[in-house]
């Protein structure tokens, strides 16, 4: 079995990569079975793979609704979503709430799977951050923008690359994640999958999977919970896979992110949020909608993750739902003491 899936490895590009890493788990590169849909909140704790003598830890999740405190949180917030399919504002809405202090957290529809559509940009950004820790001049290689994707730009004209200049990688990245680019996601996929060695992409297929784990069925591509996902900011905030600076470089990247709805506007103006959203639009069935936002909430003296998804027929909706659970979490886990010094 590892040597079929070394070769399949071998032979895909790094946009395959990051399209694919969401409906194989590790148990293909074990050899073990994928576990049902049901089985995806057995939540365990992360090793990048057995080298000879060690078996490098790269996340533990904590502590899943362990004491009263928690689970009464968890209860007022499930009211809150209720209220919100009653009056059909949203058709699903999971929930991932984690103290970054003492690592106990709580999910709420955590088995629902979402699209992640732009959430997966960070995977990129973290591929690109791991191999300049052993090439560090590759932030300041440069991309000529000939415009080959233009079609697919999703920003203001403001945002939009110029066609025909040359971009730095660093420059490609900010602009990916700082305004959730598409043209700049492309164009770093199409430069990595050129320039990485197969020995190299199948280093960054095997880890990419190993930070989002996707344990549900292959059939059901390209979808993951809010659990699988959230485990992503829980990695760079311990600087668990990245070095410390490159760790504190990624998630100040995420907190530049030009996007103010969602969790950032349901929040106090001063509080430093690093975030990623991600929209998916669906032509065929607008009704069918989805829209996320995910990440660190850096609420003194106890940070936490807060990840929100949703599906919904109105993504405005979607994003003022967003945006009143993030004022409600952050009124429920701090108490007024710790409110007034976040101000």
């Amino acid at each position: 079995m590892t040597t079929v899936v070394y070769s399949w490895l071998k032979s895909i590009s790094y946009k395959t990569v990051i399209l694919s890493l969401l409906f194989f788990s590790i148990g293909v590169l074990t050899g073990k079975v994928l576990p049902s849909p049901e089985a995806t909140q057995d939540v365990t704790t992360k090793h990048m793979g057995r080298i000879k003598y060690t078996n490098p830890l790269v996340d533990h999740p904590g502590i899943n609704e362990s004491n009263k405190e928690y689970l009464t949180k968890k209860k007022q917030i499930e009211k809150t979503i209720q209220e919100y399919l009653k009056t059909k504002s949203a058709q699903t809405i999971s929930v991932y709430y984690q103290d970054l202090e003492t690592n106990r957290w709580f999910s709420i529809n955590e088995t629902e799977r979402y699209t992640p559509a732009s959430l997966m940009k960070v995977t990129l950004l973290l591929a690109y951050l791991k191999l300049s820790e052993v090439r560090p001049a590759l932030l300041q290689e440069t991309i000529v923008n000939e415009g080959q994707y233009t079609d697919l730009a999703n920003v203001p004209p403001a945002q939009r690359l110029a066609v025909n200049k040359t971009y730095t990688v660093q420059e490609l990245l900010f602009n990916m994640i700082v305004h959730s680019n598409n043209e700049a996601q492309h164009l770093l996929s199409d430069y990595l999958d050129a320039r990485v060695t197969p020995e190299t992409r199948s280093r960054l297929v095997y880890e990419t999977m190993t930070l989002i784990p996707a344990s549900y069925e292959i059939s059901d591509q390209y979808n993951l919970t809010v659990v699988d996902y959230a485990g992503i900011f829980r990695i760079l905030y311990n600087a668990t896979y990245l070095s410390e600076s490159l760790s504190e470089q990624a998630l100040a990247l995420l907190a530049e992110s030009s996007f103010d709805s969602g969790i950032v506007n349901g929040l106090p103006e001063n509080v430093i949020t690093a975030n990623k959203f991600g929209f998916k639009e669906n032509k065929q069935s607008p009704d069918s909608m989805q829209f996320h936002d995910c990440g660190i909430v850096y609420a003194e003296p106890t940070p936490y993750i807060l990840c929100v998804m949703t599906k919904t027929d109105d993504p405005l909706k979607a994003q003022k739902i967003v945006s009143e659970i993030s004022n409600q979490v952050y009124n429920l886990v701090l108490s007024p003491e710790q409110k007034e010094t976040s101000f």
